[in-house]
This record gives structure tokens, sequence and C-alpha cells, in this order.
């Protein structure tokens, strides 16, 4: 068995217009900060995603995408809140369909880059964890809980727990 070298734990708040994440520091819980692509310092990832040509682009991106006129979806966390949901669903963003699982994926594969790349604790080293605590709504149907579980997996983060957001709060 190897042993741990270390992690980063985090608390993950993926909401329906921002995302935002707190660090666990010595029983301290600073919010990240991140550079947007206008360089401003901003306590927040935009949660949309846009069509760039055939590329789904996210966040930073994806806002300057749709002011630019792109294809965008802002909020596209509400596409969870169906109660048919499944792994295997899809939503129409112009001509283009598109796996929610593959959306919610692409948008946290994109929050963990950032948090690596273009954040205040970016000296993240690839190899180090992203152990997050993730919050998530309270009445959220059991589908929704899997795919924001199986999107954060997919994206490479360990995910230690998810708590109700009214309690995450």
């Amino acid at each position: 068995m190897r042993a741990r070298v270390g992690s980063m734990r985090l608390g993950v708040d993926f909401g329906t217009t921002t995302t935002a994440i707190a660090i666990v520091d010595r029983g301290n819980y600073p919010i990240v900060s991140f550079i947007n692509n206008q360089d401003d310092t901003i306590d927040f990832i935009p949660s949309v995603l846009a069509l760039d040509g055939d590329r789904l682009v996210y966040g930073f991106d994806a806002e300057d995408a749709a002011r630019d006129g792109a294809l965008h979806l802002r909020s596209f966390k509400r596409l969870l809140s169906d109660a048919s949901v499944t792994d295997a669903s899809t939503f129409r963003l112009g001509n283009h369909s598109i796996s929610i699982l593959d959306a919610l994926t692409g948008f946290l594969s994109y929050v963990a880059h950032q948090l690596r790349t273009n954040s205040s604790v970016s000296l993240l080293p690839a190899s180090e964890p992203l152990e997050a605590l993730v919050g998530v709504p309270a009445h959220a149907w059991s589908a929704q809980r899997f795919l924001t579980l199986e999107a954060f997996r997919r994206a490479g983060w360990d995910v230690l727990a998810m708590v109700n957001e009214p309690s995450a709060a």
C-alpha cells in the first residue's frame, strides 16, 4: 500500500448560477479566488456552458463566448431537477444533443483545472487529490445526487461526502 502524499480538502458549492469553493486550512475555511479572463479576481466560477463552434466551453470561457453571441446555457444545474433524469439523459443546445453527465463532468473538470492553475491555491500539483465535501439540494432526487457524484468522480475529484445545502451553508 502506497503512502498518500497529501490532499487538498475542499468544500464545493456547485451552484445554479455560480460555483464557489472553500479550502480547509488549519481550522479556517477561506474562499478560493479565481482570475477571470478580464484579469479580475472573483470568488466563484460562473456555472455556465457555451458552444464555441462545435466545442463545449465552461465558466469564464463560456461567459466570453456568450458575450460574443455563442449559444449558451446558464444555470445548467437545473437540468438535474427533473425526476426522470438518468445518466443517459441529454439536452439540446442548438443542433447539438449533449449528455447531461458529460456536460457536468466537463464543467467540473474545468473547475478542477482552474483550481490547480488559476486560483489563490493554484500551486496544487496535478498529483495531489482534490478531496471535496459537496453541497446538494436538500430535496434532490436520487438520480440528481448520483449524477452529481458521478460527474465529480469522472472529473477527478474524491467526494468525501455530500451534504444537503441548508446544512452545508
